[in-house]
């Protein structure tokens, strides 16, 4: 077995080394070379010579057939494979081991024991590399490792072999004052974990007071028994088995417990072998208790089981959790695809700046309004209008041709650009949609009018109706819907006299006079709708908004009711309001060229209120259902 070891070795060896064809045919002697170069000290001579203290040596063997290693041909190309091999042999058979790792308890027995003159030989071994270092370091020399960084064992590592470069191994140093920094940072993370915990535990404990105080009193009594025992069955997080078991014994005692007066702590005691007994709660306990969560804790509370997600999820427990928490509404902002990244069609935020929900979408499309919980989005055209209901997540898709009314006169709606307009209708409560669709001939201009009622059948369709009376304008924010009525700013004279389309009687009304401005300019106004109200923004001195408000439509009364400072910037940038809370605060959009910021302003302090960063908004708007209403739908 002995001598099949060097032969195993030099396979191995020659599997992985690549010779050239020219030295093949000194392959055969190397072998013998190896062999002459291993060690016998295995061998029954060879353990004789090492008790006696001879030098091993192996017999030289001849073979025939094979040439010595001072003849033949071959020339320096087969010498130097030949050296080449016996070097890398050479390193394999003696490689030494790697420096040692000891504990100190382990280094101070090494330290006593070399002082009685026993020296392992681990530690001879040691010992001789360090005088090998010490004396090719006094030559001037590099000794096999000098001072190079080891990343395996001496002789083997990675540098040696070359599977590492030195030079692209990071050099760190360190000193004591980084010690001390890093230190006080890590002081810092933990500050802030023991403070979280801190409040984490403080808000579970006005949750429990809360809850307990919410208990009728026959309960709270119960409630207030402290739990003496070491271990409690119900210390650990119940699983969904035993939630739906708690459920249930809690309306089965919350019926028996209805007629009963709650038992004594004595009774108690006696039930329980001595301890005292955890009582379930009853449903309108739990009911109680659920009312007085966040609408996030809700959120995560539906994935605990079937019988709790039914329960929060039904319209009368959220209308009776909107009115435990009242809130204003959530703010929308819509996007085009096309200019983000990241395929978010629609966000919908709160006033602390948190996205409640995100929605993106495949393909471009961008979001052309935002009312009544319903988003109105266009896909790849103007004229493929889709609308999205927050609430259920229900994606309705109305068609892309004209109407017939307009289609018998050999139109094609690729000519026209449309702009849309969603609203509900007050005596009904039908939705419905109003296109205008703007020719781009510069011989035969023309607007068509078509409206569009959501009746839930399949033979709904569009039906052409009067066109506007002056062409309106088709730009952003030139029109909004109020109380179901579409208003629009016109093409040529924005103030002269604003057009507005009445939802319920399918027809325009006459024209609105608006606030008695001079020299405006078309980029200087824009229409939104604040507590159910028109308002006219126009931007003036490149800084300042006026905010009017449409009082009296018959009289055409116009009050200015806010005159806000901004800082602008770009051509087109404005403001969309979209609520006055009821402190006199204005939620508000800030619109640039390129991003949207959520703001609040306050008239009494005229500051802003910076909530949260937007991109490049298309459309605003709000949403006045509550959070536990929205969908989960991330994809439309």
């Amino acid at each position: 077995m002995a001598s099949n070891a060097p032969n195993i070795v030099f396979r191995r060896l020659f599997k992985t080394l690549t010779v050239s064809p020219a030295l093949a045919s000194g392959l055969t002697g190397q072998l013998h070379q190896l062999q002459q170069h291993a060690h016998v000290s295995g061998t029954a001579k060879g353990k004789a010579k090492l008790k006696s203290g001879q030098p091993l040596k192996r017999s030289s063997i001849s073979k025939k057939g094979t040439p010595s290693s001072g003849g033949g041909g071959g020339g320096r190309g087969r010498r130097e494979a030949i050296e080449r091999i016996t070097q890398i042999s050479d390193s394999c058979l003696n490689a030494p081991t790697p420096l040692r790792h000891l504990s100190p308890k382990e280094r101070l027995r090494e330290a006593k024991r070399e002082e009685l003159g026993l020296i392992s030989k681990e530690r001879q071994r040691e010992l001789d590399m360090a005088k090998a270092k010490a004396k090719a370091k006094s030559r001037g020399t590099s000794g096999d490792d000098g001072g190079r960084v080891l990343m395996g064992p001496p002789g083997l590592d990675y540098i040696s072999l070359g599977l590492v470069d030195e030079e692209a191994i990071p050099k760190y140093e360190l000193t004591v004052e980084d010690g001390r920094r890093l230190a006080k940072e890590y002081s810092r993370v933990l500050m802030r974990q023991h403070r979280a915990r801190q409040t984490a535990e403080s808000t579970l404990l006005k949750l429990k007071k809360e809850a307990i105080a919410a208990l009728p009193e026959k309960l709270q009594a119960a409630a207030l028994v402290p739990d003496m025992t070491p271990f409690p069955a119900n210390r650990y997080m119940a699983t969904r088995h035993q939630l739906k078991d708690i459920l249930k014994r809690s309306a089965v005692a919350g019926s028996a417990m209805a007629h009963e007066t709650p038992p004594s702590l004595p009774d108690l005691q006696a039930q329980d072998g001595g301890g005292v007994m955890t009582l379930p709660l009853p449903q309108d306990a739990v009911y109680e208790i659920l009312l007085r969560l966040s609408a996030k804790d809700i959120c995560r509370l539906r994935a605990v089981c079937r019988p709790w997600r039914s329960l929060l999820s039904d319209p009368q427990f959220i209308a009776a959790h909107v009115a435990h928490h009242p809130r204003p509404p959530l703010v929308v902002a819509g996007y085009h695809t096309a200019y983000r990244e990241d395929g978010v069609l629609f966000d919908i935020v709160d006033l602390s700046g948190d996205v409640v929900r995100r929605v993106r979408a495949v393909g471009d499309e961008w979001v052309t309004s935002v009312n009544l919980n319903f988003v109105c989005t266009a896909k790849g055209a103007s004229s493929n209008i889709r609308l999205f209901n927050m609430t259920t997540g229900a994606v309705f898709a109305l068609p892309q041709g004209l109407s017939k009314e307009h289609a018998d006169d050999e139109r094609d709606i690729l000519d026209y650009t449309s702009v849309s307009a969603f609203g509900q209708v007050a005596s009904t409560g039908e939705y419905k949609v109003l296109r205008i669709l703007d020719s781009a001939s510069f011989d035969n201009p023309e607007q068509l009018c078509e409206v569009f009622t959501l009746d839930g059948s399949d033979r709904a369709r569009w039906r052409g109706k009067k066109a506007p009376p002056d062409p309106v304008s088709m730009s952003r924010w030139k029109s909004v819907v109020v109380s179901g009525i579409v208003y629009f700013f016109g093409q040529d004279s924005p103030l002269a006299e604003l057009c507005s389309f009445d939802l319920e009687r399918e027809e325009w009304r006459r024209g609105l006079p608006g606030p008695n401005y001079q020299q405006l300019r078309t980029n200087e106004l824009s229409m939104a709708a604040v507590n159910d109200s028109l308002v006219i923004v126009h931007r003036y001195l490149t800084s300042y908004m006026d905010l009017w408000f449409l009082m009296d439509f018959e009289k055409g009364l116009w009050v200015r009711k806010h005159s806000i400072r901004a800082q602008l910037r770009g051509y087109s940038s404005t403001i969309r309001p979209l609520l006055v809370l009821s402190d006199g605060r204005i939620i508000l959009v800030q619109v640039a060229n390129d991003s949207g910021s959520l703001k609040i302003y306050n008239p009494r302090t005229t500051t802003f209120t910076d909530v949260a960063d937007m991109g490049l908004c298309f459309a605003v708007g709000l949403y006045s259902g509550s959070p536990l209403n929205l969908t989960n739908c991330q994809i439309i």
